[in-house]
């Protein structure tokens, strides 16, 4: 079960995630967003060399990752033909309901995380209405709440998988 991508799978949404959040950051504080009175607007994105390559390079490494990830789908999917990750699945990839244990394992690992979510969106909310914050940490603290979800259930389900 150790070698199952279905465990490995919320880390590779977690490195994702991260790599998104920089490009989120710098591309968000470099850009310039300006309506104008006729109706129009313009978007302008004010990158030095320094965040230039920087984004370049976070790029890459999403794109890499984007590849190895698939590649390594490809190669789970010909290892357990009858557990197949489906990349256009709305389901999430990381449930295991092979027998009941595993589907004990993800509907509380599942609960932890729907725990979290409903105590940490109204707290995030609280704090988007009360300080002026920017749509670039906004869109930061949705990744933020995104990858501690994967967290959650990653931790949960590696204790179980460990046993194994």
């Amino acid at each position: 079960m150790k070698n199952d991508m279905r465990v490995t799978y919320p880390l590779w949404q977690m490195g994702s995630i991260a790599i998104l959040m920089v490009l989120v950051f710098i591309v968000g504080s470099s850009a310039n967003f300006e309506v104008y009175d006729e109706g129009g607007f313009m978007l302008t994105f004010s990158l030095g060399f320094v965040k230039g390559m920087t984004v370049y390079v976070f790029l890459m490494l999403y794109l890499v990752t984007l590849i190895a990830f698939i590649a390594k789908v490809g190669k789970h999917n010909k290892r357990f033909p009858l557990q197949k990750i489906s990349l256009l699945s709305l389901k999430p990839q990381e449930y295991m309901d092979d027998d009941e244990l595993y589907q004990e394992v993800t509907r509380r690992a599942t609960q932890k995380v729907y725990s979290f979510f409903s105590f940490a969106l109204p707290v995030v909310a609280v704090f988007f209405i009360m300080l002026p914050i920017s749509k670039v940490w906004m869109i930061i603290s949705i990744l933020l709440l995104s990858l501690f979800q994967y967290l959650i259930y990653y931790t949960t389900i590696r204790k179980y998988v460990a046993e194994d």
